[in-house]
């Protein structure tokens, strides 16, 4: 785990990393905390990237939540 600032307005964002432990997955965490309006606000993001296919296809899955929204993205990479 690591603590960085986050361009998000200078706030602090801790993130966390780790791979699987046959190598070919890797889950990123992050946690970013703002206050905006005198309210103290949680950006939560999970990301997982996958290798699959000896290597020649990449998946990444974001989920991530904030502001009472909650929203999931995957993208598939092929190597050509």
């Amino acid at each position: 785990e690591k603590a960085f600032t986050s361009p998000f307005s200078n706030a602090p964002r801790m993130v966390a990393a780790r791979q699987s432990q046959n190598g070919d997955t890797l889950f990123i965490d992050s946690k970013i905390t703002f206050t905006t309006g005198g309210r103290t606000n949680v950006w939560n993001t999970n990301e997982l990237w996958i290798l699959k296919d000896e290597g020649k296809i990449l998946s990444v899955r974001q989920t991530s939540n904030a502001y009472r929204v909650k929203r999931s993205v995957t993208a598939i990479y092929n190597k050509e």
